[in-house]
């Protein structure tokens, strides 16, 4: 088994050791699946879960897709609030990300933020339509 494969089974169950009642099962697979997919360093996948009219949509590919070319990444998301807001959730997060060069000799990087975000179902589907701080995506500066 890679490390990768491992980083990304490891993701969901760190990610969700404090679900609430108040945490959908939706919001939980959500966010489990974009914690899964920067673990895997898969942009495309991570960036599905967003809703292209986002605000700084595209700076948040551009973000993740360097911080993807740079460095390895193991996720895990934990809920700290999950409110719902007529049909859309506003969910906070504590968002831990350990940031593996992939350049030999560079630091391992360990990073952790509370995030704010708002999830809509569009279509059959839930996205992300507000992410807030966007920067906290930003590649490592080695």
């Amino acid at each position: 088994m890679t490390r990768r494969q491992v980083a990304a089974m490891a993701a969901i169950p760190l990610g969700f050791g404090r679900l609430t009642a108040q945490t959908p099962p939706e919001i939980a697979e959500l966010f489990g699946d974009l914690a899964a997919a920067l673990s895997d360093g898969r942009v495309a996948d991570f960036m599905r879960h967003f809703d292209e009219s986002m605000p700084r949509y595209a700076e948040l590919r551009t973000l993740v897709s360097a911080l993807l070319e740079q460095a390895e990444v193991s996720s895990s998301v934990e809920f700290t609030n999950v409110e719902q807001d007529q049909s859309d959730y506003l969910v906070e997060v504590d968002w831990l990300l350990h940031l593996q060069a992939r350049s030999p000799g560079e630091p391992i990087d360990r990073r952790r933020g509370k995030l704010k975000c708002r999830a809509a179902r569009k279509g059959r589907a839930w996205k992300i339509t507000s992410l807030s701080p966007v920067d906290f995506f930003r590649p490592p500066r080695y």
